[in-house]
């Protein structure tokens, strides 16, 4: 795998962390790297004209402007950057829980950390189609603008959904058929809402789910309609 030509935007509010990942980087032919300490300094960055960035790697948890405002602000359209341009978070074992609102803006990947030499290459493999990175985000600017990313936890009240509407039945996340829609809100153990009810498990969705069932030894269950 080769990144030469490429130019990746490494952000993280602690520099160990970038520092790493950009010796990562530079075992991938030497791609051109940029680094900022926040998001609001990305903001920055991906404002600026003739830099051309081909991949952002971003902490989730930073002070003022997070992982999942950056990422917004890419896919509405309001970082000056084609909303399309593929986003990994870093994260903690703890943070899994705030990913939600990612997964609904079209996260292309997430990493554990601290992260290996062995996952970060693995990682970026799944990035490239054919030589090149997927763009595909799957909505449009105005989808991505609506979507509320304060979701924390489930709602205290019954849901306004009614289950007995429509027969619906319990499933694996392996198991979900493709544009699965959510019967019910998609929760973890502990309660807190990853996914609320209504969402559709489109097949990026779903291999984002798959990636955190796997990282973190979770048993999700989805109720979809049928």
């Amino acid at each position: 795998m080769d990144l030469s030509g490429l130019s990746v935007l490494v952000v993280d509010d602690v520099r160990f962390t970038r520092t790493t990942l950009i010796k990562m980087l530079g075992q991938f032919g030497q791609p051109k790297v940029y680094e900022a300490s926040e998001g609001l300094e990305a903001l920055v960055l991906l404002r600026t004209d003739g830099l051309d960035i081909d991949l952002v790697i971003t902490d989730l948890e930073m002070p003022e402007v997070d992982g999942i405002a950056l990422l917004k602000a890419i896919r509405s359209g309001t970082a000056s950057v084609a909303h399309t341009l593929p986003v990994i978070f870093l994260t903690g074992h703890s943070e899994l829980e705030r990913l939600g609102p990612a997964l609904l803006l079209d996260l292309d990947a997430f990493l554990a950390k601290p992260t290996s030499a062995q996952a970060f290459q693995n990682c970026l493999e799944q990035l490239f189609s054919h030589g090149r990175f997927n763009r595909a985000a799957t909505e449009t600017v105005d989808y991505y603008r609506a979507i509320d990313t304060e979701i924390v936890s489930a709602p205290t009240a019954e849901p306004g959904h009614d289950h007995t509407a429509r027969p619906e039945t319990p499933l694996s996340i392996a198991d979900l058929p493709e544009d699965a829609v959510l019967s019910r809100d998609l929760l973890f153990a502990n309660g807190r809402l990853l996914l609320p009810a209504g969402t559709v498990l489109s097949p990026r969705v779903k291999d984002r789910l798959i990636n955190l069932t796997n990282l973190s030894n979770l048993s999700l269950v989805a109720w979809v309609y049928v």
